[in-house]
């Protein structure tokens, strides 16, 4: 649904629907209790990964050969209804880490430019002296 920005301009909104209780409902498992959780997992494996849909596109578009993740495409389907099948939330890692905001996507194949900002994150954190549970 595009909307009016204040500045004369349209900007698109996105709607969405995430079941209010995490876990097994019927029809599948809703892996997310809000969208904003949903966009931060995005972002933190979908985003980061070869096969996500942004590494698509900056490459010059899909074309089918680099077609989407399964987990992605299914996660975009599960935020309109609401849920996704139960393999792809094992697929997503969702069973080991229930209960927890954020986990890594175990199928995921980090981008050069994403391991490259890994290790001099790493790095940084091992010269201050500190490393962070995230580098570990």
């Amino acid at each position: 649904m595009a909307q009016e920005d204040g500045g004369g301009r349209m900007k698109e909104s996105v709607v969405i629907h995430i079941g209010s209780k995490v876990g097994e409902i019927e029809g599948g498992i809703c892996p997310f209790s809000s969208g904003t959780q949903y966009l931060d997992w995005k972002e933190a494996n979908c985003y980061r990964c070869k096969k996500g849909a942004t590494e698509a596109i900056e490459r010059g578009g899909n074309g089918g050969e680099n077609p989407l993740c399964e987990i992605e495409t299914e996660l975009s389907i599960g935020v309109i209804i609401g849920y996704v099948p139960t393999d792809i939330a094992t697929r997503m890692g969702f069973f080991e880490h229930r209960g927890e905001y954020q986990w890594p996507c175990p199928e995921v194949e980090w981008t050069e430019e994403w391991k490259a900002e890994y290790l001099a994150r790493k790095r940084r954190a091992v010269r201050g002296g500190r490393i962070s549970a995230v580098c570990k």
